[in-house]
């Protein structure tokens, strides 16, 4: 374990084979032993450590007896845990990793990056009152939060009365130059472009909880 290089503590709902977690392990693996990482998975899958580089510094800790009793247990033990192993910076993901963000609201504290990438099916209408005070309080210390849409970022900045400036919004997107060629590597049998068309394509699962996040 090399100390000299940045820690960073990682908090999932899950880190299993799904959009997020896929992306942040490609992330990991480009800028490789830049930093080291520790990866909590709240809920134990951990299927995307297979998209991760094996020779990079990356642990996943069992720290279930970190999520034992009430909110109020829990948080003093997610406290005592960032207190101890003193992270450079702590990356949280969602509505699942929310706790540890309010743990970490408190001083002392940690630098904070916190992603919101979308709702789960309870959210698809329309979000959870009690969720958004939840989150309200909790990043109320929180130095960035990062979104990839505008109507998250609405929700971020209006319902989260999160300040304009710590909000950082990435769309996502396709780097079109790295598909870009004259003559395609691959057809679709029967189809032809023609030349007043133009065509978009996805593939990607249509996930309900996917509506608030457009």
């Amino acid at each position: 374990m090399n100390n000299n290089i940045p820690h960073l503590l990682h908090v999932f709902p899950s880190f299993g084979r799904g959009g997020i977690p896929i992306q942040i392990s490609h992330a990991i693996n480009y800028f490789g032993d830049q930093a080291r990482h520790t990866i909590i998975s709240t809920n134990d899958d951990y299927g995307a450590k297979e998209v991760l580089n094996a020779e990079l510094d990356v642990s996943f800790p069992n720290l279930d007896h970190l999520a034992e009793g009430g909110l109020l247990k829990r948080l003093k033990n997610y406290q005592r845990y960032l207190k101890d192993t003193k992270p450079d910076a702590l990356l949280s993901y969602n509505w699942g990793a929310i706790e540890w963000v309010l743990a970490n609201s408190f001083s002392p504290k940690i630098y904070n990056l916190h992603s919101e990438h979308g709702f789960g099916p309870d959210e698809a209408d329309k979000t959870l009152l009690r969720r958004d005070l939840f989150r309200r309080f909790s990043l109320r210390n929180t130095e960035t939060v990062l979104v990839p849409s505008l109507n998250l970022e609405n929700i971020a900045l209006n319902t989260w009365h999160i300040p304009k400036e710590k909000i950082v919004y990435i769309p996502n997107g396709v780097d079109i130059a790295k598909f870009e060629k004259n003559e395609p590597s691959f057809i679709i049998p029967g189809f032809q472009k023609q030349t007043d068309e133009t065509i978009i394509g996805t593939i990607a699962p249509l996930a309900l909880k996917k509506i608030l996040a457009a």
